[in-house]
């Protein structure tokens, strides 16, 4: 604890549980003392974490004298407009002003009130506004002169919400004079002042009150608080604000926050992953915390810190190198090391330097000393034996903690072993696919001295993952070997070991043979009336393929007269489509692999039989959706251009179209599939066909799609497809508008139903109005136009046709018709017969 600074005491309290009473909200208080003077004001920073009883939340400042400035950080959450202040002295004496800024993050403070603190210790408060997400900011200073006595000053800042708690006495919250006018009325959250001459405020969706400052709470958002989060009755698990959807609170997810977070994950709607927990356990949820211990190197709670295992921090000493020895030392004092940790074991360990790529080698291992990281403790000494001679070698130490654990990269010193090697020039000669010769010299090779030779089988050319074949071992008492019985197609790695341990290796690759196996998992993937898809597998006896595929050799042989004529080609991919076949046809296929040595025998070939459709139709024409109402749409369509055969069926098959925000996975299902016998034809078009699909969904989409079946089989054809919706349209006008027949005082006016009407039929509207001529003098004579008339349609027909009477002789009317109220118009003119002269 810095001087000048006492203890700091802090007390939390519970969360707000669903339905609690509204305004009341909980908090915590943060108490800070100090003595003063001081040069620098302390600080003191809360950070509302959950509602409390009472008290919204509490904050202390420390006050020094003599006009010093004290900031204290508010971080809020939730809103507060009542701050209620207290404060205690010692002798002071002076007189204070207090002020508080607020600020939207990102932006500078601005001045939220100003306040003279009252002499004596009885509890005032002021008024202020702080919108959701703001920092408050409190100053104080002396307005007394300076007077270096020390005294004792302590104020304690609680934000209110709406109820006041009953230990401060309601004499000392504010007046309603002191309230703000109109004029200086605040709206706070967004929203903007709506009256000037009342103040009152414009609240924007999610906040009410005088001033906006009240929140919707439990689950509601919007414009007075009427839409929900998700309306479900827990609202969004632990969290007592929403707006449109859940924010959730730590170590839990999904659209309620009711899903805890999944393995690996924590935090906040479960966004942060956790750290390198020991043996692999998954963190707490909530706090990222690791339930035992870290990973070597990482450092606890969250283990996502990473501190090298304690190590040496510089190389080993080495004092005397041999042909395959080694002899040093390492120190073993505290500041000879570097990361954390304890350890207990070392190790020593080499590697040869003209194998860059190669393995650190284990060499000697041993325990540290007791006062191992003393202050004085004596450097520890080693032996490393065994060591290959006439070889530049890098030599390192691990120190190694209980568990074997330790810091991989520590410096390595390079050394040079003297002598010769005993196993020198090692070659592979003669290689074929069943064996190799290797040779290699000894410089002190004696009759009687013998050498290890090991054979490992590490993989196999045509197979992929480790060779199944054993390894072999012999001693031999010269200086060459003879290897037999090797699988063809395979990598050998070789090493020779003389007495002394010391050895060397070199790899090879046998020779290969023509290939003795099949394809695997021939197969017809798809077909039609005239192609295949045919598709295989490389051989699942790689062991007897003897090298790397080169290619396949594939054939088709037609089974019967009507199936054409064979064909053959080869190929290096596993899948061949083969077109130009034969509706209704049987053909055989053969296929058989090659290696670069030649391919396989004929007996290991592998064949298949398989059938052609028959021919299918071609795709229905111009599908269309040419009526709809809430729960169906009435489709329309023409037959295939190209039947390929008698019709039978139409299959009508309805998925529903996904919506954005739809959280299911995958595409859509299908809904329902439906099938049409041949021979249904529209009433309005009879050389077309119509179908109606029904039980559908209000205000949604869907794709529909149409085939064909003919004679041949029940494989429909290619589909016409179209998006239908239950939403209603605007109608396009009728069709072909005409006159048929007309006399003196009325018109026969006949039409066809529109195109799309984009809802349901119900009726016409047909309307008539008389076009005035310039050479009429007076309408005193005109006979008033006839109303407008509603035809009630009851179903569809080719033809719909209406006389227009009590219309006059010689005179011309415009005459409209319409599907259904405000639909697209059709328009013609008629001029009536005139009247005859005699008349």
């Amino acid at each position: 604890m810095r001087p000048g600074l006492g203890p700091v005491r802090l007390r939390a309290c519970s969360s707000v549980e669903p339905g609690g009473a509204p305004g009341h909200i909980m908090g915590r208080n943060i108490f800070v003392f100090v003595t003063a003077p001081l040069l620098l004001c302390g600080l003191a920073k809360a950070i509302s974490e959950a509602p409390c009883d009472g008290i919204f939340e509490s904050v202390s400042g420390i006050y020094s004298r003599c006009g010093a400035h004290n900031w204290i950080f508010v971080g809020s959450q939730y809103y507060h407009r009542t701050l209620l202040i207290a404060r205690s002295e010692d002798g002071c004496g002076e007189h204070y002003t207090l002020k508080t800024y607020v600020r939207e993050p990102g932006m500078d403070f601005t001045l939220n009130t100003t306040t003279d603190v009252p002499y004596g210790t009885e509890p005032f408060a002021i008024r202020l506004t702080c919108p959701i997400g703001f920092d408050v900011r409190i100053t104080t200073q002396s307005n007394s002169g300076c007077s270096f006595n020390p005294c004792n000053l302590r104020i304690s800042a609680n934000f209110l919400s709406e109820r006041v708690p009953t230990q401060w006495n309601a004499k000392h919250l504010p007046s309603s004079t002191d309230a703000p006018d109109a004029a200086t009325q605040i709206c706070n959250n967004g929203g903007f002042r709506e009256n000037s001459a009342t103040g009152s405020c414009a609240c924007p969706p999610g906040f009410g009150g005088p001033t906006c400052e009240d929140a919707c709470g439990w689950d509601k958002y919007g414009d007075n608080c009427e839409l929900a989060c998700t309306g479900k009755p827990q609202g969004c698990k632990g969290v007592a604000f929403c707006h449109s959807n859940c924010t959730c609170a730590a170590g839990f997810k999904g659209p309620t926050c009711d899903q805890v977070c999944g393995p690996g994950l924590y935090g906040a709607n479960c966004t942060q992953t956790c750290g390198q927990c020991k043996y692999g356990d998954v963190c707490d949820p909530v706090t990222g915390h690791c339930p035992e211990d870290c990973r070597p190197g990482y450092v606890r709670p969250f283990c996502q810190k990473y501190i090298p295992l304690r190590h040496l921090a510089n190389a080993p000493d080495i004092h005397e190198v041999g042909s395959t020895t080694v002899k040093g030392s390492f120190p073993t004092t505290i500041d000879s090391t570097n990361g954390l940790g304890s350890v207990v074991f070392y190790q020593l360990q080499y590697k040869d330097q003209s194998k860059p790529n190669g393995d650190w080698v284990p060499s000697t291992l041993g325990r540290l000393p007791a006062d191992f990281l003393g202050a004085e403790t004596a450097p520890q000494n080693f032996t490393m034996l065994n060591l290959p001679p006439d070889t530049s070698l890098l030599v390192r130490v691990l120190l190694l903690d209980e568990e074997m654990h330790a810091f991989n990269f520590p410096p390595a010193v390079e050394v040079r072993t003297s002598g010769r090697r005993r196993v020198e020039k090692l070659k592979v000669t003669n290689v074929s696919a069943r064996g190799a010769n290797l040779t290699w010299e000894s410089y002190d090779f004696t009759q009687g001295d013998y050498f290890f030779v090991r054979h490992e089988c590490l993989s196999l050319v045509a197979c992929p993952g480790a060779c199944p074949h054993p390894d072999g071992i012999m001693s031999v008492a010269s200086p060459s070997v003879s290897l037999e019985r090797l699988l063809p197609a395979a990598k050998y790695r070789v090493t020779v070991e003389a007495a002394d341990n010391h050895k060397e290796a070199v790899t090879f690759t046998t020779g290969f043979l023509l290939p003795d196996a099949s394809v695997s998992s021939l197969r017809v993937s798809a077909r039609t009336n005239s192609s295949a898809l045919v598709e295989w597998g490389p051989s699942d006896q790689c062991e007897w393929v003897f090298g790397p595929t080169a290619q396949y050799a594939w054939s088709l042989q037609p089974l019967g007269s009507k199936a054409g004529t064979a064909t053959a080609a080869n190929t290096t991919a596993t899948s061949t489509v083969l077109t130009g076949l034969q509706p209704l046809a049987n053909y055989q296929f053969s296929v058989n692999l090659f290696n670069t040595e030649g391919e396989s025998p004929a007996r290991r070939t592998a064949t298949l039989n398989f059938s052609t459709y028959h021919t299918v139709p071609d795709p229905p024409r111009d599908l269309t959706v040419y009526r709809l109402n809430r729960t169906a749409v009435w489709l329309r369509w023409r037959e295939p251009s190209r039947p390929s055969g008698t019709l039978r069926a139409y299959i009508i098959e309805t998925t529903p179209v996904k919506e954005k925000g739809d959280a299911s996975r995958g595409p859509p299902r299908l809904l329902r599939s439906e099938r049409l016998p041949v021979g249904s034809h529209c009433e309005a078009w009879p050389d077309l066909v119509c179908y109606t699909v029904s039980r559908l969904r209000p205000r949604s989409r869907y794709t529909i799609t149409v085939s064909a079946v003919n004679e041949h089989g029940d494989k429909p054809g290619e589909p016409s497809s179209v998006e239908a919706s239950t939403v209603k349209g605007v109608s396009e006008p009728p069709q072909d508008f005409r006159v048929l027949s007309r006399d003196k005082t009325s018109a026969l006016v006949a039409w066809r139903m529109p195109n799309k009407i984009n809802g349901d039929l119900t009726s016409f509207e047909v309307a008539v109005a008389r076009q005035v001529r310039a050479d009429e003098e007076s309408a005193e004579t005109d006979v008033p136009d006839p109303d407008l008339e509603r035809i009630l349609v009851t179903k569809e027909q080719p033809q719909y046709e209406y006389r227009v009477e009590g219309l006059q002789p010689g005179a011309t009317y415009a005459v409209t018709v319409n599907c259904g109220h405000g639909g697209r118009v059709a328009h013609l003119e008629v001029t009536t017969d005139e009247e005859d002269e005699a008349a």
